[in-house]
């Protein structure tokens, strides 16, 4: 009698009243979840009553319902859970925005740390994630696709602050460090959105426009946010068609290396020059790097490009010093997906070692991100650099992380002051002054510094007042082909010195 529920009694007495053959529903006593049958006997008034232990049953299915509609390394909700979510808003005719959020640069841990280490970084990323429903999970519900990929269903944003807010947040909870086995390592996201319904009828529209939204964050570097507009939509199938014979370019022989001079004021010497890679497309003649470099980077494809830039880079030079010409370093940029891969060591010295390059001729120029990514590894392979004499220099500083706690712990020689500093600092006196801080700290370190995108004449007395030796820009010429910088070094060379 202790199992019967208290109710038993009055429901016995209307199913009795109406007539009915048979009731049944569950109840709980204590832990158990008990299933109950009735059975109304016509011919004596009496009831058959069946009792059922069904607890292990539902819970059993209700662990198979979490496991449908969750990720089981992260235990958020999953993508099918998302979806269905999203259609019933459609349904419902509400509104709101779908927002895919990929980790940036995350395949550099897989590369190199393993899927045991990225599969903990990815538990990690997901609980700060998960800090953005606190309080209120109405507001916001994050959701794992697979992979680096999450997704967040939110309400519509009304107002162009409130998309810069949630992203503000986002990047907020990704600010600190994370400590994955005593390595300390920085994430950012890239953040496609698409509203609804403007930007979609069904879900899998809004998902590939989000998608859309958030391959154009990508290939501006990542770590940001951009919302859906129909023009990306065009340009992503012309992306497409660039992607798929990027991939060819390498063995149809489309690629070439235009090189930069690099000046040193004292002296009025060139005493490097900087190889960038120029793609010759049959159909679309030259292709802005602006426009294909991404695509690659974001591929993969740039790792093949990469091992050729080297090779090529090398060669050239040692070509110009058998020709009787001083010898100048070479800088070689390394992109973030270049820097992540375990192989470029070894793809190096077989640069070095084919063209019969001295090491310390040659400069690889790294960017902040990439150092800044996974900073213990960073600086075990610019020390390996650094072992074999090759010359070391740190791209766009003053776009990233900036962290001079660790830049001190880099073994580099040099710091490029980025483009975007000097571009503006005739006019803006904040982008002066940072030009004028980042001299002074790679003076302070012992460190050489080259000023990048120099373009005027205003630019260049200002960057002589601040003490910078090295210089690089369309003031003193463009980058062009290997013939032509040979033939200007040349002319260069019969020039005397000067003492600025």
């Amino acid at each position: 009698m202790a199992l019967l529920p208290n109710d038993l009694t009055v429901r016995l007495e209307k199913l009795r009243q109406s007539q009915g053959a048979n009731l049944r529903w569950e109840y709980r006593v204590g832990a158990w979840l008990i299933d109950i049958s009735v059975h109304r006997l016509e011919e004596s008034a009496g009831f058959h009553i069946y009792l059922s232990d069904v607890t292990e049953r539902r819970e059993a299915e209700a662990q198979l319902e979490f496991q449908a509609f969750h990720d089981a390394l992260t235990n958020l909700p999953n993508r099918r859970a998302f979806e269905k979510t999203v259609a019933m808003a459609l349904e419902e005719r509400r509104t709101g925005a779908v927002l895919l959020l990929s980790v940036d640069r995350f395949q550099a841990v897989v590369d190199t740390l393993g899927y045991a280490v990225a599969d903990r970084v990815l538990c990690d990323i997901a609980d700060r994630l998960a800090l953005l429903t606190a309080g209120d999970p109405s507001t916001c519900c994050i959701h794992r696709f697979d992979g680096e990929l999450f997704s967040a269903l939110v309400p519509q944003f009304d107002a162009p602050n409130e998309f810069a807010s949630f992203a503000s947040r986002v990047a907020g909870e990704m600010a600190a460090p994370f400590v994955i086995h005593g390595r300390e390592m920085f994430f950012s996201f890239s953040i496609g959105v698409a509203h609804f319904p403007q930007d979609g009828a069904d879900v899998s529209e809004l998902l590939r426009n989000a998608d859309t939204a958030l391959q154009s964050v990508k290939r501006r570097g990542g770590r940001g946010a951009v919302r859906y507009i129909e023009a990306m939509s065009t340009r992503a199938l012309e992306r497409l068609e660039v992607e798929h014979a990027l991939r060819r370019a390498v063995e149809r022989d489309e690629l070439e290396l235009h090189y930069q001079p690099q000046l040193d004021l004292a002296s009025g010497r060139i005493v490097g020059v900087e190889a960038l890679v120029r793609w010759r497309h049959p159909m679309k003649g030259m292709v802005s790097p602006a426009d294909f470099i991404p695509i690659a980077e974001e591929t993969g494809a740039i790792i093949e490009i990469g091992i050729w830039i080297l090779a090529t880079a090398c060669a050239e030079n040692r070509r110009w010093q058998e020709a009787g010409l001083p010898p100048l370093v070479m800088a070689v940029n390394i992109s973030p997906r270049q820097f992540a891969d375990p192989q470029l060591p070894q793809t190096v010295l077989q640069a070095l070692e084919s063209s019969g390059l001295a090491p310390q001729w040659l400069e690889l120029e790294i960017t902040e991100g990439a150092a800044m990514h996974d900073v213990d590894a960073a600086i075990t392979v610019l020390h390996a650099f650094k072992a074999i004499g090759i010359g070391l220099s740190m791209d766009d500083f003053g776009t990233g992380y900036s962290s001079l706690s660790y830049l001190k712990r880099f073994p580099i020689d040099r710091l490029k002051v980025d483009q975007s500093f000097v571009r503006h600092m005739i006019d803006e006196p904040t982008d002066a002054a940072i030009v004028r801080s980042i001299i002074v700290l790679g003076h302070s370190l012992d460190l050489g510094v080259i000023a990048e995108g120099v373009e005027t004449q205003a630019q260049l007395s200002l960057l002589t007042k601040f003490g910078c030796k090295q210089v690089q820009g369309y003031v003193f010429g463009r980058p062009r082909p290997a013939a032509e910088m040979r033939a200007l070094l040349q002319e260069h060379l019969a020039r005397p010195t000067h003492a600025s």
